[in-house]
């Protein structure tokens, strides 16, 4: 799905650093059921699990799934 400014996608191995580093951001885990900071290697297990429909999206069958949302660069 895409609009103007934004493309939501799934999840890939190549989002495991910004995936890592938004988790370990303390603004953001302290809202969060995760332990921050997470390393880049749990970032791609993660995505591994995602892509596979395990860990968290079998407790989430009812959800749409977990996607990857990504700000789109101004053409300029």
């Amino acid at each position: 799905m895409e609009t103007a400014r934004l493309v939501l996608r799934k999840f890939t191995l190549g989002d495991a650093p910004a995936l890592a580093a938004y988790r370990s951001d303390p603004e953001v885990s302290r809202y969060q059921s995760w332990e921050s900071p997470v390393s880049t290697e749990e970032a791609e297990q993660y995505v591994r699990e995602v892509a596979m429909g395990l860990g968290f999206l079998l407790f989430m069958r009812s959800r749409p799934g977990v996607m990857c949302v990504v700000l789109r660069r101004p053409e300029r």
